[in-house]
């Protein structure tokens, strides 16, 4: 009974006492609402890429990046390490027990006197040793453990949602310079058509020199930018062959061409404040954020007196075959208390460190949710800059291709000089390019907006159906 009342007791005073700050959220005031935002939401309404962006070539490169990335494969690794950090925390809070068999024979006394004659001793000693976490070092260890743990969670998260957005972006550019490349081959032949014809001309006599030279040279221009949207698409598809965790390749299958990509509807995203929530890499500085507080406890209880426990038993004889009789078992208990004296500051200098970094992390954390606030912002702005921007290319493209027509009409009928023509098939070709780009920026612009809003990284991976699929 008396030592069930010492065992309680001492449970007590193991959770009766705790040094350091209890850990709080941070609260963070931010603006009530985005400008020119679409409809608000509740915060378990999550995105998911694979409805926002319909291409079952693109789900299929996202979900063996998010197989095979090495990135991702690094920050899983880390997870379980923080994980085992975790669990050796834990076990600091339990005894410790140790186990020695041993065998001595000599004439060598503790005491430095020699006996008359040499001895043999045998044991079988058994020892257990118990630091009583009565200030919460230990226990601060642990909870530090346990935020670090949560951040590399987090941060595999944030790896993630960084990934399909990186996969997403590199789709939509190898779209578009296929695109483009498929407008600069057009092109060339069809310059390279007329520059034959007025070759014939000159050669005829119908046409100048001068006229001749304004078509070779805008056949020359055109022919530059066939090869460089070439090396445009070798890059972009060694750039997705890394981030799927393969060797690069020189040729990659695609799906819908870039002017058959469906542009997302309005994307729901809720108030400013659920960004606290919903952004992995948010959640993974505010778990350092409690991790850093836990250890200016740890670095506190340092300061305090620490008491160990501990017990000793086995078996001592002087003869190994009486070892394992009653009489050669021993035993002892002992208790220390250890309290720094004099460490010449080092101690309360190290909880004075401790609380810089508390500091350090809440201004990265507060760093943080600044930039995420302002991706949001950047993203808005760039999809209806990029919508803009794609109407007023597509009238520049429509009205582009009826001047070139008629300037065609023109020329064949004599009233206008072919310096007309070429404008007029410059200014096309231009408009072209300019309209495939804007038409990838703007899908870009969806996929910053969906990393900035942290994705669907709490959403479940896409079902193994159809459901991955282009819709009809």
């Amino acid at each position: 009974m008396r030592h069930l009342i010492t065992i309680s007791l001492v449970i007590v005073i193991l959770h009766g006492c705790m040094v350091g700050p209890k850990f709080r959220d941070t609260q963070i005031e931010m603006p009530l609402s985005f400008s020119r935002a679409t409809h608000p939401s509740d915060s378990n309404e999550v995105l998911c890429w694979w409805t926002i962006f319909p291409d079952s070539v693109l789900h299929q490169l996202i979900l063996k990046a998010l197989d095979h990335n090495r990135s991702v494969a690094i920050a899983a690794s880390r997870v379980e390490e923080a994980r085992l950090a975790l669990s050796a925390a834990k076990s600091n809070l339990a005894p410790s027990v140790g186990f020695v068999a041993s065998a001595k024979y000599g004439n060598l006394s503790a005491n430095a006197i020699k006996p008359p004659e040499a001895i043999q001793i045998y044991s079988m000693p058994l020892s257990i040793n118990w630091e009583l976490d009565i200030f919460g070092k230990l226990r601060r260890a642990n909870e530090k453990a346990r935020y670090e743990l949560l951040a590399s969670e987090y941060g595999l998260r944030a790896i993630r949602l960084s990934l399909i957005a990186e996969v997403a972006h590199g789709y939509f550019s190898l779209l578009e310079y296929k695109r483009s490349l498929a407008i600069a081959q057009s092109t060339l032949s069809t310059r390279t058509t007329s520059y034959n014809l007025m070759l014939e001309s000159f050669n005829l006599g119908a046409i100048s020199e001068l006229e001749l030279q304004q078509a070779a040279t805008q056949r020359a221009v055109v022919a530059t930018a066939v090869p460089k949207y070439r090396l445009a698409i070798t890059q972009a598809i060694h750039a997705l062959s890394v981030l799927t965790g393969q060797w690069a390749t020189d040729s990659l299958t695609t799906g819908l061409p870039l002017s058959l990509q469906s542009i997302p509807d309005e994307i729901p995203m809720g108030l400013p404040s659920q960004l606290l929530e919903r952004r992995p890499d948010i959640m993974q500085q505010w778990a350092l954020l409690g991790a850093a507080n836990a250890k200016i406890g740890m670095t506190q209880a340092a300061r305090l007196p620490s008491i160990t426990l501990t017990g000793q038993g086995g078996l001592f004889n002087q003869k190994i075959s009486e070892l394992l009789k009653d009489k050669s078992f021993m035993w002892s208990t002992l208790g220390e208390i250890t309290q720094p004296v004099l460490r010449f500051g080092f101690l309360r200098r190290q909880v004075q460190i401790a609380k810089q970094q508390y500091q350090q992390q809440l201004m990265q954390y507060e760093q943080t949710v600044l930039e995420a606030y302002s991706e949001v912002k950047d993203a808005i702005e760039q999809i209806n800059s990029y919508k803009e921007q794609y109407i007023s290319n597509s009238e520049i493209v429509a009205a582009a291709r009826i001047t070139t027509y008629l300037s065609h009409k023109r020329y064949a009928s004599g009233f206008t000089n072919y310096l007309e023509v070429l404008d007029s098939e410059r200014d096309l070709f231009d408009a072209e390019l300019d309209l495939s780009a804007a038409m990838s920026k703007w899908l870009n612009a969806y996929v910053s907006l969906y990393k900035a809003l942290g994705g669907g990284w709490i959403t479940p991976p896409p079902p193994n159906n159809n459901s991955n699929s282009a819709p009809n």
